[in-house]
């Protein structure tokens, strides 16, 4: 897939290059994200500025303002964020027409039959990369033959490139289970019972697990590792 871990301040920073136009990237502004429907003044987003001086997710605005008085705040536009998405995916049919968006963050490409063409995986990566690039994204790529798998890994910044389902579970298992994104009680559940990656899950009996979890949880992890 083409994951967008930094979707959120790249999607505005986008709209802003477009209308005002200059350059997409400002490394010398810290610069944040408020999610003004969320509920109240909290930071969603910010770039590495930000980061730098001390600011960080979940952050209360007046705090981050605190740390940096110039910083600059911006709000959180869903609407913004699905354009970049569904512009990503436009860029993605160059490579292979088989593409499905994964909101909120995520394209799907099928490239099976893309590969030879594009000069093989290494090749073929480095192009996808450098087209997203050019449009001011910073992706995460991960390549795996099972659409779950290569989500997971690409969540995690595992830029994988793996073609077969041999040894995948095995690939899988260090992973965190919080690139899933189960539901936060599912998740809360597995670590009282100390299970916090997939190799974890993997080793606990089917039946049990299918009747404490809801039964799709353990269907995600089959069609993860290509049982199904």
């Amino acid at each position: 897939p083409i994951h967008l871990p930094h979707f959120v301040l790249e999607s505005l920073r986008r709209r802003t290059a477009a209308a005002q136009h200059i350059a997409v990237h400002d490394p010398g502004t810290a610069t944040a994200v408020v999610d003004l429907e969320g509920g109240g003044k909290v930071v969603c987003a910010c770039d590495a500025a930000a980061v730098a001086a001390g600011i960080t997710r979940g952050m209360a605005l007046n705090s981050a303002l605190a740390l940096v008085p110039g910083l600059h705040v911006l709000a959180r536009d869903a609407q913004v964020e699905r354009a970049l998405l569904e512009a990503v995916a436009t860029r993605a049919t160059g490579f292979t027409p088989r593409v499905v968006l994964e909101p909120p963050d995520a394209v799907l490409l099928e490239v099976r039959g893309s590969l030879r063409l594009f000069g093989g995986v290494r090749r073929f990566i480095a192009q996808v990369r450098e087209r997203l690039q050019s449009m001011g994204v910073a992706p995460q790529l991960a390549l795996a033959p099972t659409p779950l798998a290569s989500l997971w890994f690409a969540r995690v910044g595992r830029e994988v490139a793996l073609r077969s389902t041999d040894g995948l579970a095995s690939r899988l298992a260090p992973l965190p289970l919080v690139c899933a994104r189960w539901p936060e009680k599912c998740l809360e559940s597995l670590a009282t019972m100390g299970v916090r990656n997939f190799g974890d899950c993997l080793k606990l009996p089917r039946d049990g697990f299918a009747r404490r979890f809801a039964p799709q949880i353990l269907r995600t992890l089959d069609r993860a590792v290509g049982r199904v």
